[in-house]
C-alpha cells in the first residue's frame, strides 16, 4: 500500500511539474505616459505669463474606462479589456498631469497646478474623456481618443468655452506600447490647439483656432481623419467551418472589385451600396446579391444560398478521400470537383455553397448522363445539408447516399459508434496445459465486436466490447457448446499536445456460462481445493473447470501516453505508468499432473487461487493498414511488479487480417502470454502460445 501511494505522488508532482513547465505565466504590463519636449510648440511659449491662475481638475470618465485595464473595442456594440496590460496610474489623473505639463512648459498662466484646495484660481479646467481605446475593426489596429477640454471662469462659475476632440491614430502593429504612445501623441496635439484658444482668448477676450495649425497637427502625429466608427459592416453568416467555405468577393455599386473576404467575418466598409458574388463554382454560377452599409452599423446579409458538404464512407465508416463531381440537375452545369476527407486525421470537409434547387453528385468520373455510380441531393436556401455516401471499399461503387440526422449537442458529433456481427470457422492450436501437447480443434462461433471512438483534442476516448459464443468440435469429442466470452476495454486520454498526453484505461474480461473439460472415454480426477480439502470425480467424460463469469480479470493503469503514429492507415501508441491487476478465480480448477493411488490414475486439478499485483506498466497499441487489404493489430501489455523477487508477466494479442471478398476474410490471431507463478501451485513457467485461424464472415450493423 505504501510503494502504490509512493507512486501515485511521483506520478502527480510528475504531471504537475510537465504542466508547470508547458504552462507561461502571463506576464502583466503597465503603460505610463511620458512628456516629451520634442514636440512642444515654440510659437506657443509665452516670453511672459498672462496674470492669471489655473487648477486643472481630475479628469472624467465613464465607468468603461475607468478601470486599470485597457479597452479594446471590437464595434460600437463590442468590447473587451487586455486581461495582463494595464495601466500603472488612473487615468483620471494621468491625462490631467500631462496636460499640466504642457501648459507650465508653454508659461500660459502665471501658475497652474492640479491641487484644487491649494488657492483660490482664477479659472478651472476639465477633461471630460468619452473614449480611450484599441479599436480593431480594421487590418490595423486603431488609437481612439475622444475627449472635451472645458475652460471655466470661477468667479462667476460659468464655462467660458469647450473643445471637443475624436481622433484616430493608425498602429501598424499589436504592441500595445505603440498604442500608448499614440494616446500620448494625440493628447498633446489636441492639448496645443486648446492651449492656443486659451492664448487667444486672454489677449483678446475672443476665441479663434488656426485650421492650418490642426491640419499640420494631424499630418505630424499620423492621425486619422475619417472616423473609423463612423463606417459600417457586413456579415455573411457560415454553417460549417469558414475556412472551408468559398470566400466571397466584394465589388463597389459599378463593379470594380474591392477585396475577397471569409464568411463567419465582420468585414468594415465605408458606407455606401456594393455588389457581392457568393459561392462555388465559376464567376458566372455565384450567387450575386447587393447590399447598403449604413454609419455605425453591421449588416447581416439574409442567406440567398444553400450549403453542401458530401462525406465519403464505407460500410465500416472509415472516411474516404475519392474524388466527386457536382452537377446542376436542371442546368447539367458542373461546379466541379471535390475529395472526401480522412476526418479521423484531423482533415474537414469541404463545404459548396450554391444556389438553391437540386444537385447530381457522380463518383468515379463519370459524366452528367450516367446511370450508376450517382445520388441527387435538394438544398434550400439558408439550410446545411450534409450527404453522407456509402462506397464498396472493394469496388470503390457506390452503394448508398443519404442525409443522417445527428445530434450535434452531443458526444457523438465528434464519436463514431461501429458495431458488426461476425461469423467464424476457426481452427487453433493451443498448449496452455502442457508444453509439448498442443490440443486441436475446430470450432464455430459467432461474434458481436462494438466499438465507440471520441477524438476531439484534448480528449480521446476508446471503448470496445467483444461479446463471442460459439460451438466446438475437438479432437475425440462431438460438438458441443463452448469458447464464450466477454471483453471490455476502456481508455481515456488527456494529450497536451498531438504527441504527449496522459491516459487512464480500465477492462475486464470474464465469460457468461460454465466451462467444462470433455474428454471420449471416462477419466478419474483428484480434485485438491484451496484449503486443503481433497475430493474425487472417477469413471466421468466431464470436468467442470470454470463457474460462470469466473475467472474475471480486471486491468487498471494510469500514466504517460505517447502517440507516435497517427494516420488512417498507421497508428502506434506507447504509454508507461502504473497499472493494477486482479484474477478473481471462484472455483477455477487447472490441470497441475497424474498421480497413481491404490492402482487408480487420475488427472490432478487444483483450484486455482486468487491473484493481485500492482506494479509499472508498460504498453503498446498499433494498427497498420497494409497492401493487398492486409491489416495488423497487436496489442502488447507488460507489468512489473513492485513484489520482491517476482518477475515481470505480459501478454501479446496479435491479429492479422486478409481480406478476401467483400464481408468475408481470414483471420490469424496469435496470443502469447507469460506469468510468473513459481509461488503458486498451478505455474506456466513457460510461454502460453494461442494460435487461431477464422474464415470471417462479417455483417456491419452500423
Amino acid at each position: 500500500m505504501k510503494k502504490f501511494i509512493a507512486l501515485i505522488m511521483i506520478i502527480a508532482v510528475a504531471i504537475f511539474n510537465f504542466g508547470c513547465s508547458r504552462v507561461k505565466i502571463a506576464q502583466k504590463n503597465y503603460y505610463v505616459f511620458e512628456y516629451n519636449k520634442n514636440f512642444e510648440n515654440p510659437e506657443l511659449k509665452q516670453a511672459e505669463p498672462f496674470p492669471a491662475s489655473a487648477v486643472i481638475l481630475d479628469a472624467e470618465l465613464p465607468r468603461t474606462y475607468g478601470k486599470k485595464q485597457i479597452v479594446k473595442r471590437y464595434s460600437n456594440y463590442k468590447i473587451s479589456y487586455y486581461p495582463n496590460d494595464l495601466w500603472a496610474n488612473r487615468l483620471s489623473s494621468a491625462l490631467p498631469d500631462l496636460i499640466n505639463a504642457r501648459l507650465q512648459n508653454y508659461n500660459i498662466f502665471g501658475s497652474t497646478y492640479r491641487d484644487v484646495y491649494n488657492e483660490n484660481p482664477d479659472y478651472r479646467i476639465s477633461v471630460l474623456v468619452d473614449n480611450i481605446e484599441v479599436v480593431t475593426m480594421e487590418e490595423y489596429p486603431v488609437a481612439h481618443l475622444a475627449l472635451e477640454f472645458v475652460l471655466t471662469g470661477t468667479e462667476e462659475n460659468k464655462n467660458i468655452f469647450s473643445y471637443k476632440v475624436d481622433k484616430q491614430k493608425m498602429l501598424y502593429s499589436e504592441e500595445l506600447e505603440l498604442f500608448v504612445q499614440a494616446i500620448n501623441d494625440i493628447l498633446m496635439s489636441e492639448t496645443d490647439i486648446f492651449a492656443e484658444k486659451i492664448i487667444s482668448y486672454l489677449k483678446t477676450g475672443k476665441i479663434s483656432g488656426k485650421e492650418e495649425q490642426i491640419a499640420q497637427k494631424e499630418k505630424k502625429y499620423n492621425l486619422v481623419k475619417e472616423n473609423i466608427l463612423d463606417k459600417g459592416r457586413i456579415f455573411l453568416p457560415s454553417k460549417t467551418d469558414p475556412d472551408q467555405e468559398p470566400m466571397y468577393d466584394i465589388y463597389s455599386e459599378n463593379w470594380k472589385f474591392i477585396a475577397s473576404a471569409y464568411m463567419n467575418e465582420d468585414v468594415t466598409l465605408d458606407p455606401g451600396k456594393y455588389n457581392l458574388k457568393i459561392g462555388s463554382g465559376y464567376e458566372s454560377q455565384k450567387t450575386e446579391e447587393q447590399i447598403e452599409v449604413f454609419p455605425r452599423y453591421k449588416t447581416v446579409l439574409k442567406p440567398e444560398w444553400a450549403w453542401l458538404t458530401v462525406k465519403l464512407i464505407d460500410e465500416s465508416r472509415n472516411s474516404l478521400n475519392l474524388r466527386y463531381e457536382v452537377f446542376d440537375l436542371k442546368t447539367t452545369e458542373s461546379y466541379g470537383t471535390g475529395i472526401g476527407a480522412n476526418e479521423e486525421t484531423g482533415e474537414k470537409l469541404q463545404t459548396w455553397i450554391l444556389p438553391e434547387g437540386i444537385y447530381k453528385i457522380v463518383l468515379n468520373n463519370k459524366d452528367f448522363n450516367t446511370y450508376s455510380d450517382f445520388t441527387t441531393v435538394s438544398l434550400k436556401n439558408g439550410e446545411l445539408t450534409e450527404l453522407t455516401i456509402v462506397i464498396d471499399s472493394a469496388t470503390d461503387r457506390l452503394t448508398g447516399a443519404g442525409i443522417f440526422e445527428r445530434d450535434r449537442s452531443s458526444i457523438l458529433e465528434y464519436g463514431k459508434l461501429s458495431s458488426a456481427v461476425h461469423g467464424n470457422i476457426n481452427f487453433s492450436s493451443d498448449n496452455s496445459q502442457d508444453e509439448n501437447k498442443h490440443e486441436t480443434s475446430l470450432l464455430l462461433n459467432t461474434q458481436l465486436d462494438t466499438k465507440y471512438t471520441y477524438d476531439k483534442f484534448p480528449y480521446s476516448f476508446v471503448s470496445k466490447n467483444l461479446m463471442e459464443f460459439g460451438t466446438i468440435k475437438s479432437r475425440d469429442t462431438d460438438w458441443r457448446v463452448s469458447g464464450d466470452s466477454f471483453s471490455w476495454k476502456n481508455t481515456l486520454v488527456y494529450y497536451f499536445s498531438d504527441l504527449f498526453g496522459i491516459y487512464s484505461r480500465g477492462d475486464i474480461k470474464t465469460h457468461v456460462f460454465d466451462q467444462s473439460i470433455y474428454d471420449s472415454n471416462e477419466k478419474n480426477f483428484k480434485i485438491i481445493e484451496n484449503d486443503g480439502n481433497v475430493y474425487y470425480k472417477k469413471n466421468t467424460k466431464k470436468l467442470k473447470v470454470k463457474d460462470a463469469f469466473y475467472p474475471l480479470d480486471f486491468k487498471e493503469g494510469v500514466g504517460f501516453n505517447f502517440r507516435m503514429l497517427n494516420s488512417s492507415k498507421r497508428s502506434l501508441i506507447l504509454r508507461s505508468g502504473f497499472g493494477m491487476r486482479q484474477n478473481y478465480t471462484e472455483n477455477e480448477l487447472v490441470y497441475s499432473g497424474n498421480i497413481v493411488e491404490d492402482g487408480t490414475e487420475y488427472q490432478v486439478y487444483s483450484e486455482k487461487k486468487d491473484e493481485e499485483a500492482s506494479g509499472i506498466e508498460i504498453s503498446m497499441v498499433s494498427n497498420f493498414q497494409l497492401p493487398f487489404d492486409i491489416t495488423l493489430d497487436s496489442n502488447a501489455d507488460i507489468l512489473i511488479p513492485f513484489e520482491n523477487g517476482k518477475s515481470a508477466s505480459w501478454d501479446w494479442e496479435n491479429i492479422l487480417n486478409i481480406k478476401l471478398i467483400k464481408h468475408v476474410s481470414i483471420d490469424y490471431k496469435l496470443d502469447l502470454s507469460y506469468s510468473d507463478e513459481s509461488n503458486t501451485e498451478n505455474s506456466n513457467d513457460y510461454i502460453v502460445q494461442n494460435h487461431s485461424v477464422f474464415l470471417r464472415l462479417s455483417y456491419f450493423l452500423y
